[in-house]
């Protein structure tokens, strides 16, 4: 009987554990796009592949959605990556990265747009408190004056918005911000957020203004170490007074 009982035991356990394994892995990279007055779920259009950890979005059948949109950008690369479900004692990070181009020649279309990644379920780490960073970087080609503007969330907090604008036709630019947050419980969500700013090139330009960008949302939290006579305590579950008595009980024979 007890053989038995502890075989159903194992079995349970493999259970649970299996289905925690499968829930932990069902969250996914949420990419969606904004361009007017469309809002654009690019889940239909990700590259085979796509995990809790990475998604690519096949462009060739975004761009045209965007172009019917009304949009004047078209993407080169778009996708995402994360740590998911996060690092523990470590970091959590979700990271937004792709390129992004109007075509030379273009002398009309909505040159406002952003682009939005979310994922939830984040179990690493966790803490009483701690700290969200953004890391946003742009390198800017044929694109005098345009700009990107970007921030990153954990659950509602925010960092500050940061903008990085082409000083000139070729520039390259990266900016840091952070925030602390409390706490940091396990199931959290991250979010990386960049709006564009592009120069319309104009009919007969051979311009093509170009934004290569990254977002990178990190969050790290603090640990909380119990002092010495916590531990005993918590191992034992007998006040601490108490333990150093039995010890010195259980010396006092070997000294005599």
């Amino acid at each position: 009987m007890a053989r038995h009982r502890g075989k159903l035991l194992t079995f349970a356990l493999s259970a649970a554990l299996a289905l925690f394994a499968g829930q932990a892995q069902a969250e996914v990279i949420t990419i969606t796009i904004e361009t007017g007055s469309s809002t654009i779920v690019t889940t239909p259009f990700e590259l085979p592949g796509a995990s809790s950890s990475s998604v690519g979005i096949d462009v060739s059948l975004l761009n045209p959605v965007l172009t019917g949109a009304g949009s004047a950008y078209q993407f080169s690369s778009l996708g995402a990556t994360s740590d998911f479900p996060g690092q523990t004692g470590d970091v959590g990070a979700l990271n937004l990265n792709g390129q992004i181009f109007i075509p030379a020649g273009t002398a009309s279309g909505d040159t406002v747009l952003s682009v939005t990644v979310t994922e939830s379920g984040f179990t690493a780490p966790t803490g009483p408190s701690g700290t969200l960073v953004s890391s946003t970087s742009g390198t800017f080609a044929q694109a005098t004056g345009g700009s990107s503007t970007a921030f990153s969330r954990f659950e509602s907090t925010s960092t500050s918005p940061v903008t990085l604008t082409a000083i000139s036709a070729n520039s390259s630019l990266n900016v840091l911000a952070s925030i602390g947050v409390a706490p940091v419980s396990t199931g959290y969500t991250l979010m990386d957020h960049i709006s564009f700013s592009l120069p319309l090139p104009g009919a007969g330009s051979l311009a093509q203004p170009t934004d290569s960008f990254g977002v990178a949302a990190t969050i790290t939290a603090t640990t909380v170490i119990p002092e010495p006579g916590s531990i005993v305590m918590m191992l034992t579950g007998i006040p601490l007074p108490l333990v150093i008595m039995g010890w010195v009980r259980r010396r006092r024979p070997r000294a005599a």
